[in-house]
């Protein structure tokens, strides 16, 4: 694909009926992919979020797009203030972790009032300091059909400096999918690159994939994964990662 349709793919941007490349919502999928672990997945699949099998088919291309997404970047020309929010579970994960574990899209335009399609609601007030990678959709697109989403990607690895902060007045009535509060109200400063070591076997074969397949269509109907699936998965989803740091590191 060339850069402009992965770009547009990402953001939902999508036409036909092709099963892959005409996913709206191909990034729920794909950032399942680049987080380590499990949560994310159970806490999609708790939000009614598609865990799309059929990624699991192109994983060659996954890991393409991913570093053509990364390679789109460039360094931000000055400070920049944005805005996302996050489920609870993956912010867990970033600290955890101390960096961003898959792509971040966030925005210029502020917060709603309301989010009804997560949970446990973090709210992030990011400052992207001049010189960090992100890529601004408005300047890479020629037509950007999301124009109102003023939608700015981070890439996955940035380190961060997060600073849990008071909930001004302004957000103490924004709720999550279950009319609760914000959870935490806290400011990221972003940070250079901080790659995971991650040392894996080759796990891009049909009993990996197969597994992972079986795992996504006991999330999708909320069903219990079996322990072993769920470890090749996790595998699968390692080997992933490592080709993608692999070849940004290479590049």
């Amino acid at each position: 694909m060339k850069q402009e349709d992965v770009i547009r793919f990402y953001e939902g941007d999508v036409k036909g009926n092709d099963p892959f490349y005409s996913d709206p919502k191909a990034y729920v999928t794909w950032n399942a992919l680049l987080f380590p672990g499990f949560e994310t997945e159970k806490a999609r699949s708790e939000e009614n979020r598609y865990l799309n099998p059929v990624f699991l088919d192109y994983i060659p291309e996954v890991i393409d797009m991913s570093v053509q997404l990364i390679h789109c970047m460039s360094k931000a020309k000055e400070d920049l203030h944005v805005y996302r929010v996050e489920r609870f579970v993956d912010y867990a994960c970033f600290m955890k972790e101390k960096r961003i574990t898959s792509f971040l899209s966030t925005s210029t335009a502020g917060f709603l009032n309301a989010y009804q399609d997560k949970k446990q609601l973090v709210l992030m007030d990011i400052t992207i300091p001049k010189g960090c990678y992100c890529a601004d959709f408005s300047m890479l697109l020629n037509e950007y059909k999301k124009s109102e989403e003023k939608e700015i990607l981070l890439p996955p690895y940035l380190s961060f400096d997060c600073h849990v902060l008071e909930k001004p007045l302004k957000i103490q009535n924004i709720s999550d999918g279950e009319g609760n509060p914000v959870k935490i109200y806290c400011h990221m400063d972003m940070k250079g690159f901080d790659f995971p070591v991650l040392d894996v076997c080759d796990a891009c074969n049909e009993k990996y994939i197969q597994a992972a397949k079986r795992v996504y269509a006991a999330q999708n109907h909320k069903d219990v994964c079996e322990k072993e699936d769920v470890e090749k998965y996790l595998t699968l989803k390692k080997w992933i990662q490592m080709e993608i740091i692999k070849h940004i590191n290479n590049d």
